[in-house]
């Protein structure tokens, strides 16, 4: 009796420890099985008109105009104009290390670890290659910062270049030079040789600055790192898992498809807004006290960041806000996305409409627990005023800051 306790009292948690073991061993299973199979789809593709394929791989044509689709069953092959969006899932990894940005003429956006003056050419290494940016086609570098806190000037500037110090002193004057160590001006003091450490933002004289010579521009491409690029072609290179990007004004760049969150497709026709289109912005806060808005970034100047995406386009706004857009003539559809600016964490709530005279075409409720960010389907409009609006949630949060991405009008080729 003493020798079947005994026994009991060994082979009990034996048993236990065997179904615990097998336990965790399923479990193991099962989150290799998922992980196997969020990984089977490495690609999603957005349709214009809202349909959503997911694919292995995607290829670029030597033309640029159709894209190939590859699963393990079939190749789809679609007309790029067709396509509004590829996204490659696989999980971002924000860098937080400080760098440096440069705002091209264009708002599109470069994070390099270094950059210097050689021949009135922005020198700096951007994804493995050697650049050389024009200086005329640069609006602005902002040292010592990360692709979440960047905050570009939202004023407006002196036909000079100004130097800002870190502890927010402005320095006017002419640039004679900048390297990695010191950046070297012209200014009624003298000249002046400035430690880079000391240095938070160069911003150039816009009088000496051009466009960015854009073409038919095909896509924009987002990068992991918080870059945004606008390319005139895609080419898929024979290397597996690279593209040749022709940028104007750059040249011709070799990337992996790795460093690549998403591509935009721009080959439809359309006419995205900015403020050459002079909408009209109307926010306020919860007391009805008028609040500044800036097109291209959120009110205090930050890069749009939402649903864990860097945007170029759009703008971001406080949640008592209007928007009142002029359609073009010859538009036959509107489409945009919405969602919550990311750096408020779990703050949010807000209901989002689309109105065109007074009929609401799309209305949507963001919240920071369930739904953050959203895209419209594509709205047929008609000629006249398209109104878009944030208006507080439940909790009528003063916080809140909602960005509206990308919005464009497509339109009609007949015409």
């Amino acid at each position: 009796m003493i020798r079947l306790m005994a026994y009991c009292r060994t082979t009990r948690p034996q048993s236990l420890t065997r179904l615990a073991m097998n336990f965790c061993a399923a479990m193991f299973l099962l989150c290799v099985s998922a992980i196997a199979e969020d990984e089977e789809h490495a690609v999603k593709v957005r349709l214009h008109g809202g349909t959503t394929l997911q694919c292995d791989s995607v290829r670029w044509l030597e033309s640029s105009s159709q894209v190939e689709l590859q699963t393990a069953d079939e190749l789809q092959l679609f007309d790029w104009e067709s396509v509004d969006v590829v996204e490659f899932v696989q999980s971002t990894h924000e860098t937080r290390l400080s760098t440096n940005a440069i705002r091209l003429t264009n708002d599109d956006l470069l994070f390099v670890d270094s950059a210097h003056l050689v021949d009135e050419q922005i020198e700096t290494q951007f994804e493995g290659q050697t650049i050389r940016i024009p200086i005329e086609f640069s609006r602005s570098m902002t040292l010592h910062t990360t692709p979440r806190s960047l905050q570009d000037s939202t004023g407006s500037l002196p036909n000079r270049d100004v130097v800002t110090l870190i502890n927010n002193d402005q320095i006017q004057g002419d640039l004679i030079d900048f390297s990695r160590e010191a950046v070297e001006v012209d200014c009624n003091l003298g000249n002046l040789s400035l430690p880079v450490g000391n240095i938070q933002s160069l911003q150039f004289n816009p009088l000496l600055s051009t466009d960015m010579p854009l073409n038919e521009p095909q896509a924009r491409i987002i990068f992991r790192n918080g870059s945004l690029l606008t390319v005139d072609s895609i080419q898929s290179l024979p290397e597996a898992g690279q593209f040749r990007l022709d940028v104007p004004g750059l040249g011709s760049l070799e990337v992996e498809v790795d460093k690549i969150q998403r591509i935009d497709s721009l080959a439809r026709p359309s006419i995205g807004i900015t403020q050459a289109h002079q909408p009209q912005v109307v926010s306020t806060d919860f007391f009805g006290s008028e609040l500044k808005s800036v097109w291209n970034r959120t009110p205090d100047g930050r890069t749009l960041l939402t649903d864990g995406r860097f945007f170029r386009d759009g703008i971001g706004v406080h949640s008592k806000s209007e928007i009142h857009l002029r359609v073009p003539l010859n538009a036959r559809s509107f489409v945009t996305s919405v969602g919550l600016d990311d750096r408020q964490e779990d703050c949010g709530n807000v209901e989002a409409k689309i109105l065109q005279d007074d009929v609401v075409l799309w209305t949507a409720t963001l919240d920071a627990k369930a739904q953050r960010f959203v895209t419209t389907p594509e709205l047929s409009v008609s000629t006249g005023t398209l109104k878009l609006t944030i208006d507080f949630g439940l909790r009528a949060d003063l916080a809140d800051l909602t960005c509206w991405c990308r919005p464009r009008f497509f339109l009609d080729e007949r015409q």
